[in-house]
């Protein structure tokens, strides 16, 4: 996912040092990193369950993941599109 959206943004993204290996810290430290679903965000650092959240998390990562490689191909296509046209 950091690769799609650098290259959607045109922007270098760098992964922090350390990320949490255990279940529970990381399950928090994804939910504190999600921007944009401020809603979903609350709901998933409320949630009880470490293996609930992770799994809600997986989802989400995931669906985003899909949207991006969309995004990204449609990108492409259109700069390959807009180059083709240029020569």
């Amino acid at each position: 996912m950091v690769h799609l959206s650098a290259k959607l943004t045109d922007k270098e993204i760098e992964l922090p040092d350390k990320i949490p290996d255990l279940p529970r810290e990381l399950s928090y430290w994804v939910a504190s990193n999600l921007y944009g679903a401020a809603g979903e965000q609350q709901a998933l650092l409320e949630m009880q369950s470490t293996s609930d959240r992770l799994e809600r998390e997986a989802e989400i990562l995931n669906n985003t993941r899909n949207q991006l490689a969309a995004r990204t191909a449609l990108k492409d296509t259109f700069n390959e599109f807009n180059n083709n046209e240029e020569n």
